[in-house]
C-alpha cells in the first residue's frame, strides 16, 4: 500500500483498497485506520487534522459516503466498522485488530481522535528498530567487518607463513655448513617478525572482539531501558479520564492503584445494571489494576500481626517498604515515606498481644 500524505477516500470505485485490509488480504508496513460514516453520514472526527498528525506513520482510510455501507457489509462478510466506528489494523499479528467505538449522535469527536494517535503511536514505539537504523548498530557492523577482513588477513599470511618455511627448509638442506648456519639465522629472525607480527593480529582481534562485546553490552542495556519506557508508553492506555493532582507517587504506580482500589470498593455497593456501575466497572477493567495497595498492606500484616519489639530484621522489611523509624522514648515513631502527615507510634515493649493487629490497623488506614 502507497502512503498518501492525507486521507484515502473509500468509494464504490476503490472498495477492494478497504476489503482486502479487513479480510487479510493486503500487505502493508505500516497501520491502516479506517474511519466509517456515522448515521448523519459525517466523519465522526476531524480526518484532516488527524491525517496531519499520524503523518508518515500510518494509512488513513475514510469512507466517502453511507451509500457504499451495503457493499462494503457484504464483501467483508459484516466484520467492517460502521456508524462512525473506527478501525485499526495493524501489520504485526500480535497487534492484531482494534474497533474504537463512536459515542455520539453527530459532530466531530475529539477525545476519539486523541484515542486513535495514542494507540498508533503506542504501536510505533513498540517496534523493533533495525540495528543499521542506529549509530550503534552501523558501528557494530564496521568493527565486524574489519574483525572479519583480519581473520581473512591473518589466515592467509598463516598459509604464507608455512609455504616459506617450508621452503626455507628445503633450500638449507642443500646449502654447506658455513650458508646453513647463516641460513638458519635469517630462518630465525624471519619467523620471530613473523610470530611477532602474527601476536598483533591476535591483539587486535582480541581488541576489535573485546570492543564489539562491551558495545553489544551497551546496546542490551539501553534495549532493556527503551522496553521498560514503552511498557509506560503502553500503560498509558487512552485518553486521561482525569487530571493528576500534585501528589506525587510514594512509588511507581501508588495513586491510580489507591484509585482504583476506592472504585473497586465502592463498585460493590452500586446497584447492579445501572449506568453507573457499567462505567465504574469499565474503568477497573481497562486500567490494568495491579492490586498493589493490598499486596502492601499483606505484607504489612505478616510483618506487624504478632509484633513483639523491633528487630533487626522487621526494621529492614519495613524500611524496604519506604517507612522510616525513628526512636522517641520508649516508643518508635514510624513515617511512612517519610512524610510527616503519615505518622504513628509504635511500643518498644508492647504488653498487648493485640498490639500488633492495632498497628496494622493504624498503619494501613494511614497510609494505604
Amino acid at each position: 500500500m502507497v502512503l498518501q500524505r492525507g486521507a484515502t477516500g473509500i468509494n464504490k470505485d476503490n472498495l477492494r483498497l478497504l476489503t482486502d485490509v479487513i479480510n487479510g488480504g493486503a500487505a502493508y508496513k505500516l497501520p491502516v485506520v479506517y474511519v466509517s460514516k456515522n448515521l448523519q453520514n459525517e466523519d465522526p472526527v476531524d480526518v484532516a487534522a488527524m491525517s496531519k498528525k499520524l503523518r508518515g506513520m500510518a494509512h488513513v482510510l475514510v469512507q466517502e459516503d453511507l451509500s457504499t455501507n451495503k457493499d462494503i457489509q457484504t464483501a467483508c462478510d459484516s466484520k467492517n466498522e460502521y456508524r462512525g466506528s473506527i478501525g485499526l489494523y495493524f501489520p504485526n499479528a500480535k497487534a492484531g485488530h482494534k474497533t474504537l467505538r463512536y459515542r455520539r449522535e453527530t459532530g466531530p469527536d475529539p477525545m476519539l481522535m486523541e484515542k486513535v494517535i495514542q494507540l498508533i503511536l503506542q504501536y510505533a514505539n513498540s517496534q523493533m528498530i533495525d540495528p543499521l537504523f542506529t549509530w550503534q548498530g552501523v558501528n557494530n557492523a564496521l568493527l565486524l567487518e574489519r574483525l572479519n577482513n583480519q581473520t581473512d588477513i591473518k589466515a592467509k599470511y598463516e598459509q604464507f607463513y608455512m609455504e616459506a618455511e617450508e621452503r626455507l627448509s628445503k633450500i638449507q638442506e642443500t646449502l654447506d655448513e658455513e650458508s646453513s648456519r647463516i641460513a638458519a639465522e635469517a630462518r630465525e629472525q624471519a619467523l620471530s617478525e613473523a610470530n611477532e607480527l602474527l601476536e598483533s593480529f591476535d591483539e587486535e582481534e582480541k581488541r576489535l572482539r573485546k570492543q564489539i562485546e562491551d558495545q553489544t553490552k551497551d546496546n542490551e542495556n539501553l534495549r532493556n531501558e527503551n522496553d521498560g519506557l514503552r511498557q509506560k508508553i503502553q500503560s498509558m492506555d487512552g485518553v486521561p479520564l482525569l487530571k493528576r493532582g500534585e501528589e506525587d507517587d510514594f512509588y511507581a504506580g501508588e495513586i491510580k492503584d489507591l484509585v482504583l482500589l476506592v472504585l473497586s470498593e465502592a463498585l460493590t455497593a452500586i446497584p447492579e445494571n445501572t449506568r453507573r456501575k457499567d462505567a465504574v466497572r469499565d474503568i477497573i477493567d481497562n486500567n490494568d489494576f495491579k492490586h498493589l495497595t493490598e499486596k502492601r498492606a499483606g505484607e504489612i500484616k505478616r510483618m506487624l500481626k504478632t509484633y513483639t519489639g523491633m528487630s533487626a530484621k522487621l526494621r529492614q522489611e519495613m524500611e524496604s517498604l519506604d517507612f522510616e523509624i525513628t526512636e522517641d522514648g520508649k516508643h518508635y515513631k514510624v513515617f511512612y515515606h517519610g512524610d510527616p502527615r503519615y505518622c504513628c507510634t509504635m511500643s518498644k515493649t508492647p504488653s498487648d498481644w493485640r498490639a500488633g493487629k492495632s498497628i496494622v490497623s493504624e498503619i494501613t488506614n494511614l497510609a494505604l
